[in-house]
C-alpha cells in the first residue's frame, strides 16, 4: 500500500513534470500552429520554421512564443498528476 505522503508526491511530481514539459515545448507548438495555419490559407510566400519564429519575435517579443500556455497548463496539471498517481498506485500492487 502506498502512503498518503507518497501519493501526494506522485500527484505533485506529475503536475510539475507536465508543467515543465508544456513550458519547454510551448514555443515549438506556437511555431508549428502558425506554420499549419499559414499553409491552410495557401499564403503567397512559403514560410519556414525560422521565418515564422522571426515574425513572432518581431511582433510579440518573447511572450509571443508562450501564447496559449496558461490554458495548456490548466489542462495538463490534472492530467499528468492523475497519470503519475495511477502509475505509482498500480505499480505498488503488481
Amino acid at each position: 500500500m502506498i502512503s498518503g505522503t507518497e501519493q501526494m508526491a506522485s500527484l505533485l511530481a506529475g503536475g510539475l513534470a507536465g508543467t515543465v514539459a508544456s513550458t519547454v515545448t510551448c514555443p515549438l507548438e506556437v511555431i508549428k500552429t502558425q506554420l499549419q495555419s499559414s499553409r491552410a490559407g495557401h499564403s503567397q510566400h512559403a514560410q519556414t520554421f525560422f521565418t515564422v519564429a522571426r515574425d513572432i519575435a518581431r511582433t510579440d517579443g518573447a511572450r509571443g512564443f508562450f501564447r496559449g500556455l496558461l490554458p495548456t497548463i490548466v489542462g495538463i496539471i490534472p492530467a499528468r498528476a492523475t497519470y503519475f498517481w495511477a502509475y505509482s498506485f498500480s505499480k505498488a500492487y503488481m
